[in-house]
């Protein structure tokens, strides 16, 4: 996932590290297999979901969901 390319469109103390990337598990629905980009936080309090359009790259949102994750 090219997430780097996406993040270098904000401003530079909302870009997260180059290199930290999303954690990748999949999901079975129905027969269809859904990737989930996901930055595990088990100690926050609150659960964020992104979801993106069909056609869509969820490496696009990466930049904001890391920036939701960093804050916890």
């Amino acid at each position: 996932m090219d997430v780097d390319r996406y993040a270098r469109f904000l401003p530079e103390q909302y870009r997260p590290p180059v290199g930290e990337k999303p954690e990748s598990t999949y999901w079975m629905w129905g027969e269809q297999r859904v990737h989930i980009a996901r930055a595990a936080r088990p100690e926050s309090r609150v659960r964020v979901m992104a979801l993106h359009g069909a056609g869509g790259y969820s490496g696009l949102l990466w930049p904001y969901a890391a920036i939701a994750a960093r804050e916890g």
